[in-house]
């Protein structure tokens, strides 16, 4: 437990968003930044997760939405990367409305 603790403990480079339905956790997001002089310009969104009872109500909407306008104001970072799987029903519709 320690080890996964560590890799998403937030910091200034890195975080993990959620969505909840009430006090029951529905969704999550990850997002880090390069940490190499030649790569600090980059960043990436990670794990996007959204439960099966919250598809399709705006929840990774809301979450993508908080989750880069927190990384929109790092200083210096040019550049977000998602990568999107593609396996049917998994996709998340709401990539195109964060602007993705």
């Amino acid at each position: 437990m320690d080890d996964a603790a560590k890799r998403i403990s937030a910091d200034a480079n890195s975080f993990v968003v959620g969505v909840f339905d009430g006090e029951r956790l529905v969704g999550a997001a990850g997002f880090f930044r390069s940490k190499g002089i030649k790569e600090r310009h980059k960043g990436r969104i990670w794990g996007v997760y959204v439960s099966r009872s919250a598809r399709g109500k705006g929840a990774a909407r809301r979450m993508l939405r908080v989750l880069l306008d927190r990384a929109i104001a790092m200083d210096g970072l040019e550049q977000i990367q998602l990568a999107i799987g593609d396996t049917p029903g998994d996709r998340c519709e709401a990539v195109p409305v964060a602007g993705l």
